[in-house]
């Protein structure tokens, strides 16, 4: 029998992605160029004389900072196309595949996750190209924490997509496992930003706080800059064996 083809299975999986991959594409298209619109009306257009100059940190951040998240997410999006790709696995004809393909549930599995590597090293592409862009635009050096913040975007995306893979893929269902992706979401975030014990401030130092937290994100960024890589891949490795585990389950 001849060996089957591991590049026919990665070919399967941007096939069946062909049309969201096209929604990806638009939406990055009309993402990306929106914070450098904004910055456009601050500094010559209508923004920059309807909202008074001392508030101008509110919506620009420190420096542009906001800017650049911005910039960041919108050509970071892009890494959570490979997870739209999970509805033919939990369909009728997803057997009768398995049936006909000689692959074993690793190979399955590893091309899900060669797929995912490949949507993320687009992500952190495009989102180090339009935060350089952008970097450009506000007049200051493209750093080493812009470049984590990037990169870090991209692992945190990357580890949500994976998440949603394998919530899909065990619950055969992609609502509830995009609901299940949601839940650990919020979990996260009231883990992270929640504070009972942080006192209210007047406004006027909420911009001494902003500068502070800018300042404490980049540093971090620095900081974990030369272990992004090896957590982006870690999580396409403790991926690629949940999802090969949870296809042996399947198939029982």
């Amino acid at each position: 029998m001849k060996k089957p083809s591991f590049g026919a299975l990665l070919a399967r999986e941007f096939i069946g992605m062909k049309k969201m991959l096209r929604a990806y594409i638009i939406m990055c298209l009309l993402i990306i160029p929106l914070p450098f619109i904004i910055l456009l009306s601050f500094r010559h257009g209508n923004l920059g004389t309807l909202i008074p100059e001392d508030v101008h940190w509110v919506f620009l951040g420190m420096d542009g900072y906001n800017l650049k998240l911005f910039a960041i997410m919108g050509g970071a999006m892009i890494t959570m196309g490979s997870s739209e790709n999970m509805t033919p696995d939990i369909s009728a004809k997803w057997d009768h595949f398995r049936r006909s393909t000689p692959v074993t549930h690793a190979r399955m599995a590893l091309s899900k996750m060669t797929s995912q590597g490949i949507f993320s090293l687009a992500g952190i592409a495009l989102s180090l190209l339009s935060l350089w862009l952008m970097d450009l635009a506000l007049g200051v050096e493209f750093s080493a924490a812009d470049a984590g913040l990037a990169i870090g975007t991209v692992a945190a995306l990357t580890l949500f997509s994976v998440l949603a893979m394998l919530f899909v893929t065990f619950f055969r269902s992609v609502d509830k496992g995009m609901i299940a992706m949601l839940g650990v979401i919020m979990v996260v975030t009231f883990i992270l930003l929640f504070d009972k014990e942080a006192p209210r401030v007047p406004n006027e130092e909420k911009l001494e706080q902003a500068m502070q937290f800018a300042a404490k994100a980049q540093d971090i960024c620095t900081e974990l800059l030369p272990f992004l890589p090896l957590i982006l891949i870690g999580t396409l490795a403790l991926g690629f064996v949940a999802l090969t585990l949870l296809y042996k389950r399947r198939e029982r």
